[in-house]
């Protein structure tokens, strides 16, 4: 096997790799320096990252306002850069990934610089995954049918849209989205339901439907899958529930987390918490159904980014 080039970056040399676009859940300070110490590129993903620090989270539960949570995401991202580089001890590079999709972007770049993050990606945001086409004709090679329902989760939407696509012209495939609903749909703030919740508007340049508190003003919204914690939602998205050809459902954080442990022992697949929200809804409408019907979920991710959390959150 030919051994490839190493790179030349700012006076560093290193391994052909970039370790990124693997969600909040992993992109976190132990990975980056990881990754860095090997003597490739690690990255830290900057949104969110507050979910790693118990007292940045109880703060967030006592202001829910968008300036608060950018305010308390930049603490962390100081937080996670410094630990990051210490991991690294002068090898490789940390790198932090900054979403143009987030609004307060210019304050993240400004934030990595200033904690010592030694490159920055740039990040559109939101995009829309390849079509998963080898799903429906590994499907139907295993069964000699398509499947009756095909489901996955919706935060932003790009993995659904993913699966979906291969699937919008079976008219006898019901599609169905599952946002989630966190603690509760009828606890504002509390959940991140933007289709079964929101109504039509505009956020980060797109007309979608949007959790709003006034109008131009997305709300403050809750997930315990970081990556689902979003108040807007992709434009395809919304243009399939007004047309009527995906049905949009929402699951709570326990019915996610019931998900997550259950197709874990089960199984032995670990699925990333967004991929457990569409998991959790094949598991309540399965027993409706009768035996001959065969429910495709897309587990768009990873659990291993999920385990530690879900361990504290459990209490094991």
């Amino acid at each position: 096997m030919t051994a490839s080039p190493s790179l030349a970056i700012r006076g560093h040399t290193l391994l052909p790799i970039v370790q990124g676009g693997m969600g909040v859940g992993v992109s976190a300070h132990r990975l980056a320096g990881a990754v860095a110490r090997a003597g490739a590129m690690g990255t830290i993903a900057s949104i969110d990252l507050r979910h790693h620090h118990a007292d940045l989270m109880e703060a967030a539960k006592h202001c829910r306002d968008k300036d608060t949570l950018n305010r308390l995401n930049q603490v962390a991202l100081d937080r996670e850069i410094k630990a990051a580089l210490e991991i690294a001890s002068g090898r490789g590079l940390v790198a932090v990934n900054v979403m143009k999709a987030v609004d307060a972007h210019p304050a993240y770049v400004r934030q990595a610089c200033a904690s010592g993050a030694q490159a920055i990606v740039m990040g559109a945001g939101l995009p829309l995954d390849l079509p998963l086409r080898e799903a429906r004709e590994q499907f139907q090679a295993r069964h000699g049918k398509l499947p009756d329902y095909v489901t996955a989760c919706v935060g932003g939407g790009s993995n659904a849209m993913g699966i979906f696509t291969a699937f919008l012209n079976d008219t006898s495939v019901k599609l169905v989205g599952v946002e989630p609903s966190g603690e509760g749909t009828d606890k504002p703030g509390r959940h991140a339901a933007t289709l079964s919740m929101g109504k039509p508007g505009e956020i980060h340049g797109m007309k979608c439907y949007v959790l709003e508190d006034a109008p131009g003003v997305p709300a403050a919204v809750h997930s315990i899958a970081s990556g689902l914690d979003y108040p807007g939602v992709g434009p395809q998205h919304s243009y399939l529930k007004d047309m009527g050809r995906v049905q949009y459902e929402s699951v709570t954080d326990k019915e996610c987390l019931d998900a997550f442990m259950q197709l874990s022992r089960v199984e032995g697949i670990i699925p990333a918490l967004e991929s457990a929200h569409a998991v959790a809804w094949a598991m309540r409408v399965a027993p409706t159904l009768s035996k001959d019907t065969h429910i495709l979920v897309n587990l768009s991710g990873r659990g291993d980014k999920d385990a530690d959390y879900v361990a504290k959150l459990l209490g094991i």
